[in-house]
């Protein structure tokens, strides 16, 4: 009886959760290929906004499993003076080599404004881009407050589920004892058994009791 509880508490809960599983795949993958598609073409603007929002919705590798990344900074020791002083100049970003002919421009700087004032088309390629961006925020801050909801039903449902679980193995342990119980007296004292089939009557009408309750509590949850 315990394990056929469990399932059915299994599969009442697995259907909430797999929806949240298949929502946050999806936000994820978006994510993942946007940043990839942004260092394609050369858009590290907006490679940096995808994998920021990423990273603030998904959980932290541990410390032994995180990859270190390093910047590249050309070190060199000054030879003129008489000492081992090493002297660090500021990290190098490192393009790949197919960006060897592309001009490149920093974004928000005058350069950047001059440019969008400059081409019409341009400003409106990046009034978009940061409505997205605002939009793609929002439905992530939405996500991660429904993943945190869901979680909460889920925990509250669990408790739930093992109090049950409780009462079953209290009246499992009863109905043993009765049992045990029983087959003494009807072995050692004669005329007993109706007595005992009434015993059982009762014992059963109660087992009956909640399990009817069980089932009005799973379809309580299932139009949660």
């Amino acid at each position: 009886m315990n394990k056929l509880i469990l399932i059915l508490f299994l599969l009442v809960t697995s259907c909430g959760f797999n929806t949240i599983q298949k929502r946050q795949a999806v936000f994820i993958s978006n994510a993942a290929y946007a940043t990839n598609d942004s260092l394609t073409v050369g858009r590290f603007d907006l490679a940096t906004e995808h994998s920021n929002r990423l990273i603030t919705f998904i959980a932290p590798p541990s410390p032994s499993d995180r990859i270190t990344i390093k910047p590249f900074i050309n070190s060199h020791v000054d030879k003129k003076a008489n000492s081992n002083i090493i002297y660090n100049t500021n990290p190098i970003v490192v393009l790949p080599l197919a960006f060897k002919t592309n001009p490149i421009i920093f974004k928000n700087s005058p350069e950047f404004f001059k440019m969008l004032m400059d081409n019409k088309e341009l400003e409106r390629q990046i009034e978009e881009e940061q409505k997205l961006n605002v939009d793609l925020n929002k439905d992530r801050d939405k996500l991660k407050r429904e993943k945190e909801n869901d979680y909460n039903k889920l925990q509250e449902s669990q408790k739930r589920s093992n109090r049950f679980l409780g009462i079953l193995k209290i009246f499992t342990g009863i109905f043993g004892i009765l049992g045990i119980a029983a087959v003494a007296l009807m072995v050692f004292v004669p005329g007993v058994i109706p007595l005992v089939l009434n015993v059982f009557s009762t014992i059963f009408g109660i087992i009956r009791n909640l399990l009817s309750s069980i089932v009005n509590w799973i379809n309580t949850f299932f139009k949660k």
